[in-house]
């Protein structure tokens, strides 16, 4: 476990952020404008929050969604809609190809 600041430092210096939708992602706060955030949680307009905090700091946020299942938000196991077009909209971005509407997938 990091100590605030050394999460901070380690923030600042991230060229991309993926995470799952939790109070951890809150951490973009400390990234600087070029990072990319990826997200990985449900396209609902209930989980918005990092999308909205992402905008308040001019990052660029990409949602991977997760599938919706009758496990829901609290499921210990949670699998991506769609695997391959999450790896090449990372990849995508990461090498600059802003070809992609990668708001959401």
């Amino acid at each position: 476990k990091l100590k605030p600041a050394a999460t901070a430092a380690l923030f600042a210096r991230a060229r991309a952020v993926v995470g799952v939708h939790g109070g951890a992602l809150t951490n973009v706060l400390f990234c600087g404008s070029s990072a990319e955030i990826f997200e990985l949680g449900f396209a609902t307009p209930f989980a918005g929050h990092y999308r909205h905090l992402a905008a308040a700091l001019g990052l660029r946020l990409t949602l991977l969604p997760l599938a919706a299942d009758e496990r829901g938000i609290g499921a210990q196991e949670v699998r991506l809609v769609d695997m391959e077009a999450a790896l090449k909209t990372v990849r995508g971005r990461l090498s600059g190809d802003a070809t992609r509407n990668t708001e959401e997938l």
